[in-house]
């Protein structure tokens, strides 16, 4: 069983340690601060599952290494670890005796690190090369005298402070001596007739305690059921009314409050909807009349302004020049005066003809100028007149498509006027018409985004709240809540209830009920040893008080009756408190009679019987287990002496030095004879030689427990204390062991050991590995 390699990913401040592959004898080289101690410990994890536990210093990290090992076995088999076990499971040895041989820590060849468990290491050894038990013999016989209470050495019973043995059998064998006076005492005086009597005044007093125990019981079982029953359903109303807690007056109160404001909103909201509806539809109405108007009011305007820019400018030219009313009069003018130059004109050409007066030519030349003067000034008259009319005649015509038609400008002004004014009635009623639609826009408005809108918002701060109060009780309607409200008082009242029973039979403590409950809980526990005492049965007072008074006749009688025997009555008092102290009874011992008396003397003789047989039979087989261990502890040798292979590598090993190693199973030591015939304890070799002699026992002990199957050695720098000379002879000696069939992992840090192995590092018959620096 060899290690084939192994490598270790991950161990405290060591990491990525390359795989390292293992030969027969391999040298792990390393100057300090190359993690070669966490390199072995890391090494020991892995092969021992990891933990350690069964080895020192190894808690130096704290964390499980990452890693694995190769084992192969004496058939080629691999196993890698910690995948297939650990090296216990596979080599079926126990870690302790895989530590003890195989593995050598902190330069330390010693088999037990602690040299006082060196001996049980070796009759465990022992125990498992040959079958034989030792540990378990010592054990048993430990137990035996613990059985029988017997001390360690003098095999005397134990006298402990709080059993005190020895003590109560020597008592017991002085009061049973006391005891025999005693009876023979009680005899001569005749006491059997009051012991008699008092027996009987005895047993009737019992039966009437009894009865009143009966009576008492079935009093505290009432009480109990009276006070179970109460708090039981207290408890249960309490748990209720925690859940109805958040029920109360007031918000209930203020529920009740907001329904009903949010009726009387709801109200005013419909109401002023309705008031909306109608405004609306007025609204709709006001605008069907605007509208209506408005297109009506458009021709209106139309013609307005016709008359505005058209008509009236017209209208104004006709006055600028000559009306028709002046040219009229004009006209008359010329008209007559031209009559009256054509009369003249008549008659001055009458006069000529009659009368060729100078007067009549120069009256004809000028009334033929007047006529022709005064007929130009009608034509020019008639002309400006015509050219009026037929403008006044268009004007006319546009006047008539306007609906103004008249005669006279005058009438045209008439109508004008009546049309202007008749104009502004109508532009007042559009105007009122498109105020009326405004106001009511206005009136929707307010109604909307004031009145309603305040209205709702109420109702949205009144629904907000009675939300809350539905999220804080969970229920969903006022009449609910009021249900649970009325249910929280309901309970209230049998809280009441209850608690007025429970006060009347048990009392009240605390301030309040939280604190009083556990009080009752408690002297209602008291009680409940008697709930089911005497089910069918009822207390009664009467009889009760009937058995008070006859308890208290018998007690008179029997006091008197033991007055009588009080002396002896002592004395019995004496004997009881005694043997309850030396017996220990699980219940207590009463000495009130001879009967008594004899019963106890009888107990007190079997108490000491039972522990001198005990003692003796303990002693027959304490003496022949003494000698089984006597033989056991002889076989340990045999992993020694003269023939042994502890021997044979020791006197190799020391060139003949040392040709004995025995184990001294009386001193529970190791001893060596020089080839002088001197013998010497292990612990006066020197150094090196203690060194040697324990690592002579590792061998002989690994090829022992292996079945001459060979394994490997963990060493960690072991020979630090040989000389030169020595170190070498030890060299020789693991390069002869490596050569014979088993393994050496060697550590160091020594420059010697490289030094004395270079010849077969550099022919590679020894694997060197030189490990690299932690922290470069």
């Amino acid at each position: 069983m060899k290690l084939k390699e192994f490598s270790i990913i991950r161990y405290g401040p060591l990491e990525n340690l390359n795989k390292i592959k293992l030969n027969d004898f391999n040298l792990i080289w390393g100057k300090n601060e190359c993690g070669k101690t966490l390199t072995i410990d890391g090494l020991v994890k892995l092969l021992f599952n990891k933990t350690g536990k069964d080895f020192e210093n190894l808690e130096r990290v704290q964390e499980v290494p990452e890693g694995y090992v190769v084992l192969v076995d004496e058939k080629g088999n691999e196993y890698k670890i910690p995948e297939k076990g650990d090296l216990p499971k596979i080599s079926g040895l126990s870690a302790t005796e895989c530590n003890n041989i195989f593995i050598v820590r902190n330069s330390n060849l010693s088999v037990a690190h602690d040299l006082s468990k060196e001996s049980m290491f070796y009759e465990s050894i022992t125990d498992k090369l040959t079958g034989l038990e030792t540990e378990r013999i010592a054990k048993i016989s430990e137990k035996i005298k613990e059985i029988a209470r017997l001390t360690d050495k003098s095999l005397e019973f134990q006298d402990v402070k709080d059993e005190k043995l020895k003590t109560r059998i020597n008592e017991a064998n002085k009061l049973i001596e006391e005891i025999d006076q005693l009876i023979q005492e009680v005899k001569e005086k005749g006491l059997d007739e009051l012991e008699e009597k008092k027996v009987e005044l005895k047993e009737q007093l019992e039966t009437i305690e009894e009865e009143i125990k009966k009576l008492e019981a079935l009093r505290k079982r009432e009480k109990y059921e009276k006070g179970d029953e109460a708090l039981t359903i207290l408890k249960k109303l309490m748990d209720e009314i925690k859940e109805l807690d958040v029920y109360n007056e007031n918000d209930a109160k203020l529920w009740n409050d907001l329904e009903k404001e949010l009726d009387m909103y709801s109200s005013q909201k419909q109401k002023k909807e309705k008031e909306l509806e109608v405004k609306v539809k007025e609204l709709e109405k006001a605008d069907e009349k605007y509208k209506e108007l408005s297109e009506e009011f458009k021709s209106y305007e139309e013609k307005k302004k016709k008359i505005d820019e058209e008509i009236k400018p017209e209208m104004s030219r006709f006055n600028s020049s000559r009306d028709v009313n002046k040219l009229e009069k004009k006209n008359k003018v010329f008209t007559v005066s031209m009559i009256i130059s054509i009369v003249i004109l008549a008659i001055s050409v009458v006069g000529i003809v009659f009368n060729k007066s100078l007067l009549f030519y120069v009256l004809t030349a000028v009334s033929s100028i007047a006529v022709a003067a005064f007929g130009g000034l009608k034509y020019k008259v008639i002309k400006d007149q015509d050219q009026v009319i037929n403008k006044f005649e268009e004007f006319k015509a546009k006047l008539q498509t306007l609906g103004l038609m008249a005669d006279t400008l005058g009438e045209i002004y008439e109508n004008i006027k009546n049309y202007e004014v008749w104009y502004e009635t109508k532009l007042k009623e559009f105007n009122r018409a498109f105020l009326d639609k405004e106001k009511i826009k206005l009136q929707i408005n307010d109604l909307k985004n004031k009145e309603i809108a305040e209205i709702e918002q109420h109702i949205k701060n009144i629904q907000e709240k009675i939300e809350k109060l539905k999220e804080k009780s969970k229920e969903t309607s006022l009449e609910s809540y009021n249900e649970k409200l009325k249910l929280k008082n309901e309970i209230k009242n049998t809280i009441g209830k209850q608690e007025t029973i429970l006060k009347s039979h048990f009392g009240y403590v605390g301030k309040s009920l939280e604190e009083a409950i556990p009080y009752w809980e408690n002297e209602i526990k008291k009680l409940e040893i008697y709930k089911d005492n005497f089910p069918e049965d009822k207390f009664s007072e009467d009889l009760l008080t009937n058995l008070k008074y006859n308890e208290n006749k018998y007690k008179n009688e029997y006091e008197e009756v033991h007055n009588n025997t009080k002396l002896i009555q002592k004395m019995f008092e004496d004997i009881e408190g005694r043997v309850n102290k030396i017996l220990l009874p699980d219940e207590h011992l009463f000495c009130e009679t001879s009967t008594d008396l004899e019963a106890i003397k009888k107990l007190l003789s079997d108490f000491v019987n039972t522990h001198e047989n005990n003692r003796n039979n303990a002693l027959v087989v304490l003496s022949i287990f003494e000698e089984l261990e006597r033989e056991e502890k002889g076989k340990i040798s045999s992993l020694f002496g003269q023939n042994s292979l502890v021997t044979k590598y020791f006197k190799e090993i020391t060139d003949g030095l040392y040709d004995e190693v025995t184990f001294d199973s009386n001193e529970n030591k190791i001893k060596v004879r020089r080839k002088d015939k001197v013998v010497l304890d292990a612990y006066q070799l020197s150094g090196g030689a203690y060194d040697q002699l324990y690592f002579s026992i590792r061998l002989a002990l690994g090829r022992t427990l292996l079945k001459d199957r060979f394994g490997f050695f963990i060493m960690d720098d072991p020979f630090v204390k040989s000389d030169f000379e020595r170190l070498n002879r030890q060299m020789n000696l693991l390069k002869k062991i490596a050569n014979s069939g088993w393994q050496i992992i060697y550590f160091s840090s020594k420059d010697e050991i490289k030094d004395l192995l270079k010849e077969e590092i550099a022919n590679k018959t020894i694997n060197y590995v030189e490990l690299s620096p932690l922290f470069s």
